[in-house]
């Protein structure tokens, strides 16, 4: 997966960008994902607690630190 990631001009990351192929990959894993696609008004992050296994999170997490680590 190759991410982009958005900068302001102090140079801190705001949004990521994942290629489409791959959020396709994730909504069709993760249903709950694709409905928070179509339907984001009034979301919040804490709604989405539990939807992901926590190891599946945690390899997440790990992978974001590791591309901010070699991005810069």
């Amino acid at each position: 997966m190759e991410l982009q990631y958005i900068s302001d001009a102090a140079g801190n990351h705001t949004a990521v960008v994942i290629p489409i192929k791959d959020w396709e990959a994730l909504t069709d894993q993760y249903v709950e994902l694709k409905k928070a696609d179509k339907k984001t008004k009034g979301v919040k992050p804490s709604d989405f607690v539990g939807i992901i296994p926590d190891d599946v999170a945690d390899a997440m997490q790990a992978y974001v630190k590791e591309s901010r680590e070699n991005w810069g």
